[in-house]
C-alpha cells in the first residue's frame, strides 16, 4: 500500500532528524506546521503536506506533552517579539487631532 509506505518513509526522515532538530526547526523559522511539513516531507499523491502524519509520529514517539509545550513556547516568543516594537509614529499635534481627522475623512471621500 502506497499509504504504508509513505507513512514509513516519513517517519523514519523524522526518526533520523530527531525531535530536538524537529523543533527547532519549526521554532526558529516563521513557519506553521502545513509549512514545515511541506518543507520536510514531498506532497503525497493527493497533494497533502502531511501534517497528520506529522502527528502520528508525534504522538507515537511519545512527544506530545513535548511538542504542545514547543507550540506554546513559539507563540510566546512570536508574543514576546510583537512586545518588543515600537511603533515610529510622527510628531503629532494632539491638541489638532480632530481637525486633521476630519480633513482627512473629507479629502478620502473627494478621491
Amino acid at each position: 500500500m502506497a499509504g504504508r509506505k509513505i507513512r514509513t518513509e516519513r517517519f523514519a526522515l523524522l526518526d533520523d532528524l530527531g525531535f530536538g532538530a524537529l523543533c527547532k526547526l519549526y521554532v526558529e523559522s516563521s513557519t506553521s506546521v502545513p509549512e514545515l511539513c511541506q518543507f520536510l516531507f514531498d506532497r503525497t499523491p493527493h497533494g497533502k503536506p502531511g501534517v497528520n502524519l506529522l502527528y502520528k509520529w508525534i504522538d507515537a514517539r511519545g512527544y506530545r506533552d513535548a511538542w504542545d509545550h514547543t507550540v506554546r513556547f513559539k507563540e510566546r516568543l512570536r508574543q514576546d517579539a510583537l512586545n518588543k516594537v515600537e511603533l515610529d509614529v510622527p510628531e503629532i499635534e494632539w491638541d489638532l487631532w480632530l481637525h486633521e481627522c476630519a480633513i482627512s475623512a473629507h479629502s478620502g471621500t473627494q478621491g
